[in-house]
């Protein structure tokens, strides 16, 4: 494994942990420290941009995808505020490079249908088992990026984004129990 990949998984993967660290004191724990949210979602917000920055190819995937978040109101927070705010102040000052944008609005598209059919699931509105099952596990976005990687030969692309999603759960996990 080069060097680069392993650095790209770690940051990657310590992003995915952070944001959803950020969820659970947000929605779980809404008495925790307003400054631990905000200094949480900004630690989160530098890495995302760190990533972009140092490796370009996968700049449209994050753009993209938190550019869906928030239009579909899912960045609602303090913790992500200052998280998102922070990644797209640093983009704007400091610049990134090589973002397509056929696939930053394709990754932006997918993350929205994504929310969208997840709201769906929430609110009880899929009666079909199977269907249920499949929106729950949201595999739209990362289906999206195995084919863009698949038919690009750029793995990264796929691998940053399961490697954020590995991240996300362990934390999602562990606060269930």
């Amino acid at each position: 494994m080069s060097q680069d990949l392993l650095i790209l998984i770690i940051l990657t993967f310590l992003t995915g942990l952070i944001v959803k660290y950020v969820d659970v004191l947000e929605d779980d724990r809404k008495n925790s420290s307003l400054s631990l949210k905000i200094t949480l979602g900004m630690l989160y917000g530098i890495l995302l941009f760190y990533t972009v920055r140092r490796f370009d190819v996968i700049a449209s995937l994050w753009i993209g995808t938190v550019i869906g978040l928030i239009l579909t109101g899912k960045i609602d927070s303090p913790g992500h505020y200052a998280g998102v705010g922070l990644f797209f102040v640093l983009l704007l000052l400091l610049g990134f490079s090589n973002v397509n944008f056929l696939l930053l609005i394709l990754f932006a598209l997918i993350c929205i249908i994504e929310e969208i059919l997840n709201d769906y699931y929430d609110k009880k509105r899929i009666k079909n088992r199977l269907m249920s099952k499949i929106i729950s596990a949201r595999p739209l976005l990362e289906i999206t990026a195995f084919i863009i990687s698949a038919a690009t030969g750029l793995w990264m692309i796929w691998i940053a984004l399961l490697s954020f999603d590995a991240g996300y759960i362990l934390v999602a996990n562990l606060d269930k129990d």
